[in-house]
């Protein structure tokens, strides 16, 4: 575990009596979906963050002394090992990417500290805060985080702690959590994309259970148990065809294109909005890490405003649109479309590199 400043207050473990009370986190392997999503999880983060680098992303500022002193805090190695949870800043974006797909709401709390009244404000923490320990009150300005962790927290998790487990509770003012929400209405307003998809999987897993009925019915014909018997007189004769429906079904909820047993203008179709939703998400990514992290640093110590972005050049929604435009009018081709998919996926070169 990473130290952290005594003075950083809040609880920063998963909570598993919650967790299973509020049904955030199904245990792993309880559904024949699980690899599916998680998989189709792990290809979209990567869609949205596609370089995990060191020097994948870069600070904009006008002022080129304060680029430089928060590249150092973000960026540098002796910085980033007490600042981030991941091995550097990339990746812990997309693990955010990665828990808005899994809870929709992802709340990091951060600190600024300075050692004199003449000297400047520096982050010295970024802390993911687990959703299910979270509730919002208020509105805007009045906006606050209270965390609640009963003593029940570890139970089911296999974790000791010394001295018993003890109540966390927390208050949190808005000016220092990073609140990040699914910026999309697909494939739900309401609920977290993965959510939706282990609802699909549900309809996945019984018809996985009619295939394994009908498998039995064949290897045991004296068996009289009910689904056994429906199998054996062929009443699940198409589940193997729905079950690979409901299988890509719950790929599509998590925007990851069909590869087999589908037409050219629908997988060009899947491609394209995986895509847009990918430029959709990262930019708001970016922009609210802008907002709400870089730029109350910046606000407390009177700098200018700082951008974070990517530094390979992706395609914009606007690129995606017009080229999908271009297919539909026969100008482009599928080779087209799955040419332009590959170039985000090529590996960046080093700074270093030469052109």
């Amino acid at each position: 575990m990473r130290r952290r400043p005594r003075s950083i207050r809040g609880f920063y473990t998963m909570d598993n009596y919650a967790s299973f009370a509020l049904d955030t986190r199904p245990p792993i392997g309880s559904s024949m979906a699980d690899a599916r999503i998680h998989n189709a999880s792990e290809t979209f983060s990567y869609l949205v963050i596609p370089d995990i680098d060191e020097d994948s992303l870069v600070v904009e500022c006008s002022d080129s002394d304060v680029a430089e002193r928060v590249r150092e805090t973000l960026f540098d190695w002796s910085s980033r090992h007490d600042l981030w949870d991941q091995p550097n800043m990339a990746m812990e974006l997309r693990s955010w990417v990665t828990g808005m797909l899994t809870f929709r709401d992802v709340y990091i709390h951060f600190a600024l500290e300075r050692v004199g009244d003449d000297e400047p404000w520096k982050l010295i923490f970024v802390g993911w805060l687990p959703p299910e320990t979270i509730i919002v009150r208020g509105q805007d300005k009045h906006r606050r985080y209270e965390q609640f962790v009963s003593k029940h927290w570890p139970e089911g998790g296999g974790i000791s702690v010394m001295g018993g487990p003890r109540e966390f509770l927390e208050v949190f003012s808005a000016d220092e959590i990073v609140h990040l929400r699914w910026p999309l209405h697909e494939p739900s307003r309401t609920r977290a994309p993965e959510a939706v998809a282990r609802r699909v999987g549900r309809s996945l897993d019984r018809y996985a259970n009619r295939l394994l009925a009908g498998a039995r019915a064949g290897a045991e014909p004296e068996e009289t148990f009910l689904p056994v018997a429906r199998g054996r007189a062929g009443a699940y004769a198409g589940a193997l065809d729905h079950e690979k429906v409901q299988d890509a079904v719950v790929g599509d909820r998590l925007f990851q294109p069909p590869d087999e047993d589908v037409t050219e203008y629908f997988y060009v179709d899947r491609l394209v909005r995986s895509r847009i939703a990918a430029c959709e998400v990262r930019d708001y990514v970016l922009a609210q890490v802008s907002e709400q992290l870089l730029g109350r640093w910046a606000q407390r110590n009177g700098w200018p405003d700082i951008a974070l972005r990517l530094r390979r050049e992706c395609w914009s929604v606007h690129d995606w649109r017009a080229l999908h435009d271009e297919y539909r009018s026969g100008n482009a081709s599928v080779e087209d479309m799955v040419a332009a998919a590959r170039v985000e996926q090529e590996p960046l070169k080093p700074r270093h590199a030469s052109v």
